[in-house]
């Protein structure tokens, strides 16, 4: 008999889709609101940016690579409680601080990412442990819904909050939001699993020395370091020429995040109805070349006209790449059977993808030099470069793990047999439905 979706979310399970959709709030005052009031502050310098993104990025990277570890004897919801506590000190801190923010900008950045990592190191563990894999997709279906109608909803409603109200009056919501997420998160519940080792070094061993094995997780944290260092850089530049061209109104900020937004929750539908890996060629530069074609108007003359038309078009397309990683990376460690270094896994992924995004913000920094559109100029242009190196490793990441299913099916072809007597439902087709199979087999074979 089917488990109901109602047994499926759990008192434990909705609380933590409801700290993650608290902190997606959370995270768009941060992305976009925090900067523009930044730029208000000190117009024309975008150093004080610079520098907070540096800081934020790079400090949520440390310390998810820094509190992994402690997660062997340490409750994972635990850490989501104190990133909450960190998140809502910093909103208290910025109300108290008032237009004096921009002589602290190096203590907003630390204090952003260090509650931040904390959540994130929290979040990127638990799922494992409070769902199981064979409901994961139905969860993540709902989440993301969830979360999508989050980020075309609030972008605007922040916006007004602000314009309308005021910068201070969304500190204090926003520090009453983390309040919030400090208490569903003592609702949230591990299942007892068996301890888990940390061994960095090691974990790092085996994926150098691993030959065919090993291959998509390098893969994998190659493209987690062209991701981070376009991704976040490309929707700072958005808001800085957003505030070029609408002389710095949260409410028409807030707008258009809420418009582009909406265009993903549609292009999230497409992608789930007509994804598949064999199709991943013409997504991933389908979707890329759109993207490089959309940006030409932006490089000839920066307007309104250029800068939505482009953005539309990027975020409607970049869900088609990114998606692809945000699916492989959660059952990789999985799919390749090597589940005890699963805290290893997700420590360096965050490590590398930290990092980079931190990175991007010092070419920011350097190309301040020059004028501001020569700097965007800049800025956009080796961030498409990255995107045309995140966008071909992820190509590649799908092309393996065909390669690795073919090769595991002829070499499990009896086993595959059995199992497809016993079960007339399980499908021939290679998708992320196999690894499911392939773990109830090797239970069997157990």
């Amino acid at each position: 008999m089917k488990k109901s979706k109602a047994g499926i979310f759990t008192l434990s399970s909705s609380s933590l889709i409801v700290c993650e959709s608290l902190v997606t709030i959370i995270i768009i005052f941060l992305d976009t609101f925090l900067v523009s009031k930044l730029m208000k502050l000190t117009p024309g310098d975008y150093t004080g940016i610079s520098l907070f993104n540096f800081l934020y990025y790079v400090i949520i990277s440390l310390s998810t690579f820094v509190i992994t570890p402690l997660f062997k004897k340490m409750s994972k919801s635990l850490a989501v409680s104190i990133g909450a506590l960190f998140l809502a000190g910093l909103f208290i801190f910025v109300y108290m601080l008032g237009d004096n923010i921009v002589s602290y900008i190096w203590l907003l950045g630390c204090l952003s990412g260090l509650g931040t990592g904390i959540n994130n190191a929290g979040f990127n563990n638990l799922l494992s442990d409070t769902i199981s894999s064979k409901h994961q997709t139905i969860y993540f279906s709902v989440k993301n819904i969830i979360i999508f109608m989050i980020k075309t909803v609030f972008p605007l409603v922040l916006g007004v909050i602000i314009d309308f109200g005021s910068f201070a009056l969304m500190c204090v919501l926003n520090a009453l939001i983390c309040i919030f997420i400090f208490v569903f998160s003592f609702l949230v519940k591990n299942k007892k699993t068996t301890p888990k080792s940390f061994n960095i070094i090691k974990f790092w061993r085996i994926v150098k020395q691993g030959k065919e094995e090993t291959k998509p997780i390098k893969t994998l944290f190659l493209s987690a370091f062209f991701r981070g260092f376009c991704f976040d850089l490309i929707a700072t530049i958005f808001t800085i020429l957003l505030f070029f061209v609408s002389n710095g109104s949260d409410f028409k900020i807030g707008l258009f995040q809420t418009i582009f937004t909406a265009l993903q929750l549609v292009s999230m539908f497409l992608f789930m109805k007509f994804y598949h890996k064999n199709r991943a060629k013409w997504f991933v530069f389908g979707s890329l070349g759109l993207i490089l074609l959309s940006s030409i108007p932006v490089f000839i003359s920066i307007n309104l006209t250029s800068v939505l038309i482009f953005f539309g078009v990027y975020y409607f397309f970049r869900l088609f790449i990114t998606t692809i990683t945000d699916m492989r990376k959660p059952v990789l460690i999985r799919l390749l059977s090597m589940h005890s270094h699963s805290l290893e896994y997700n420590a360096t992924y965050s490590l590398i993808y930290g990092i980079s995004r931190g990175s991007s913000y010092l070419l920011l920094l350097i190309s301040l030099a020059v004028s501001e559109v020569t700097m965007v100029y800049i800025v956009l242009g080796v961030n498409l470069l990255a995107y045309i190196l995140y966008a071909t490793t992820l190509y590649v990441l799908e092309k393996q793990l065909i390669a690795q299913d073919i090769r595991w099916k002829k070499e499990h072809q009896a086993e595959l047999n059995i199992a497809n007597e016993s079960n007339k439902e399980i499908k021939e087709d290679v998708s992320s439905e196999i690894p499911v199979t392939i773990e109830q087999i090797k239970i069997k074979e157990a």
